[in-house]
């Protein structure tokens, strides 16, 4: 599938990636320098570590949403997405992470029973028609 890379907008190909290969290099070498600075550092704030590896701020906090950083920085707050509950990473705290699994797992249960309901339904009507034709062949 070709697209345009979000970060830089040059055109690629790639069936399931958002960003160029080069970008995602460029990720993968900012998140290797604010790690390694965190190892040193593990109660440096998000600007000191900004500051000392070079790498934005928002990066960063991408790095901890994406729950690639292990280790939170103090002076970040991350909220759940739903019920606004502190989070150290990611998008969602526990609890809605397990109901939204929950949730869509009865929505596969219902999609399940009813296409085993329309399956059943067409089953029926062309059983009908072939009596029906039968009856009119006789």
């Amino acid at each position: 599938m070709i697209k345009n890379c979000q970060e830089c907008n040059k055109i690629f190909a790639h069936p399931t990636m958002k960003i160029c290969q080069s970008c995602y290099n460029k990720r993968n070498q900012d998140f290797a320098k604010v790690k390694e600075y965190l190892m040193k550092n593990r109660y440096a704030t998000v600007a000191e570590v900004s500051q000392a590896t070079e790498v934005s701020i928002e990066r960063i906090n991408e790095f901890i949403e994406e729950g690639r950083l292990k280790m939170r920085p103090v002076d970040v707050v991350l909220r759940c997405a739903i019920c606004d509950k502190k989070i150290e990473s990611g998008r969602l705290c526990n609890e809605c992470s397990a109901q939204v699994k929950e949730g869509s797992k009865s929505v596969k249960k219902d999609e399940d029973e009813s296409k085993q309901e329309i399956e059943e339904r067409i089953t029926g009507k062309i059983h009908l028609y072939d009596e029906i034709r039968g009856r009119r062949l006789k």
